[in-house]
């Protein structure tokens, strides 16, 4: 569920992951991007030096689709499945906000705490 005091989105799909939420919001164009809130993502999840040094930060779009963001992935050796899955998580969420998705948007993780890019992807706030 996306929504604010103005409009509600729902959509199913099956995979409920981090991942597959972000696409949701990209729609049917998704772009990855690994800029300073990519980098921010990374950071606090304490992706390892060695997979951070690997990654250039910056607002280039580095893929248009799935197989074009993979194919970077395996060109600068990011092979294991839980980095990979983590470094698109941030590239997806870096795309939103290149695309001008508000950077102050909230992500709920539960019922007694909201936080930004948090575990959990429930959006509430302005889109």
């Amino acid at each position: 569920m996306i929504g604010n005091e103005w409009f509600t989105f729902f959509a199913s799909t099956p995979r409920k992951t981090r991942r597959n939420f972000l696409s949701v919001l990209q729609g049917n164009a998704p772009i990855y991007v690994l800029n300073q809130d990519a980098h921010q993502y990374l950071a606090s999840y304490q992706l390892a030096d060695k997979h951070m040094n690997r990654l250039s930060f910056g607002s280039t779009v580095l893929g248009n689709s799935p197989e074009q963001w993979q194919d970077y992935l395996e060109s600068i050796g990011i092979v294991q499945t839980k980095v990979a899955q983590r470094v698109t998580e941030a590239a997806l969420l870096g795309g939103l906000i290149e695309s001008g998705i508000n950077r102050k948007l909230l992500i709920h993780a539960g019922w007694s705490q909201t936080v930004q890019y948090s575990h959990s992807w429930v959006v509430l706030g302005s889109c």
